[in-house]
């Protein structure tokens, strides 16, 4: 049994669910519970879960939170208190299960997940993978690490039994209170001052974050590591919209976005309204048009390493003709 984790308010409950689909469509032979840490959904929401886990044969939990747990967190419009949620997962789940697999719900996962969960993390708090920023030292000098690896924690393989002994949800909560101003990512700069030194770092194409589709000129990333840049990206295996501009805004530019519309059809929520992206701030709207779909995405895509751009055309290529195929009704889910 594959374990996994989400967390999510109703606000999100359309990514949840697209992640949820998405986990379920890639892994039709493995067994997989999905565990969701909630405040609150709104009754529609829960019976879309709940059928979405019948349709497919799985099992899914709901576990309601109590989030004034995490009154006094640093918290914004980006980072409600849900973001902390996944925190309680050795908490909350029996002694039994002894890892867990987190995905944030900006996460679409495109392949098999055996090999990740049967990662040896026996020694290790987790298993991560670095940031996309990794290697920039305003980062590092912020949350006071010098030493070690800088991970996302968008998808973290969680060793439970570990968190339970030493009591990690404490530590984690501590740093944080104390430290507010040092959170400019709050659950990730946390668990990277507690784990930088203890977690099994991962490749790339287990988080592979979006944003790294870029002229390597750009990257705040070690040059040695741009060869797995590229090989991940050929191989990826979980998609990370990390950018503010998420697949569910209507008129998003992001790369690859045709993935995350492909699993929403094939979802209970395929009929649910993508979202304006007013909200976003208008020089953050210019950056994200400029390099994905503006008037000079074409010269900025001439600086991108080739294969990612050619391997970037098959996929959207791929997953266009899967969309169509799936409007002329030849993939819908009975």
């Amino acid at each position: 049994m594959i374990h996994i984790g989400l967390c999510a308010d109703e606000k999100f409950s359309i990514a949840l669910g697209v992640c949820m689909t998405s986990i379920f469509e890639s892994n039709k032979g493995s067994d997989v519970m999905v565990h969701i840490l909630t405040k609150a959904f709104l009754e529609k929401t829960i019976e879309k879960i709940n059928r979405t886990m019948e349709i497919y044969h799985q099992e899914v939990k709901i576990y309601q939170i109590d989030d004034s747990l995490f009154d006094g967190y640093p918290l914004s419009s980006t980072f409600p208190k849900s973001i902390y949620f996944r925190y309680l997962f050795p908490r909350i789940l029996p002694v039994e299960i002894d890892k867990i697999l987190y995905f944030d719900c900006d996460t679409i996962i495109v392949s098999d997940l055996l090999s990740l969960w049967s990662t040896d993390i026996s020694d290790k708090a987790l298993a991560a993978i670095e940031d996309q920023n990794a290697d920039d030292i305003t980062n590092r000098n912020r949350i006071e690490i010098f030493d070690g690896k800088y991970f996302n924690s968008g998808v973290l393989l969680m060793n439970l039994n570990y968190w339970r002994v030493h009591d990690c949800f404490t530590q984690l909560a501590h740093f944080i209170m104390e430290n507010p101003e040092k959170c400019l990512y709050p659950d990730q700069d946390a668990l990277n001052v507690l784990f930088h030194e203890n977690f099994l770092c991962l490749p790339f194409k287990y988080n592979f974050q979006l944003t790294l589709i870029k002229p390597f000129e750009c990257y705040k990333l070690n040059k040695s590591k741009w060869n797995d840049v590229v090989d991940s990206f050929c191989n990826m295996s979980i998609i990370h919209y990390v950018s503010p501009a998420k697949p569910w805004y209507k008129d998003t530019v992001l790369p690859l976005t045709n993935i995350w519309r492909y699993y929403k059809q094939l979802s209970l929520w395929k009929d649910m309204p993508y979202k304006n992206r007013n909200s976003l701030g208008l020089h953050v709207k210019n950056n994200i048009r400029m390099l994905f779909g503006g008037k000079d995405a074409l010269r900025l895509r001439g600086q991108i390493n080739p294969v990612l751009v050619k391997k970037l055309a098959e996929y959207e290529n791929l997953y266009d003709g899967l969309i169509s195929k799936k409007k002329n009704n030849l993939l819908y889910i009975n």
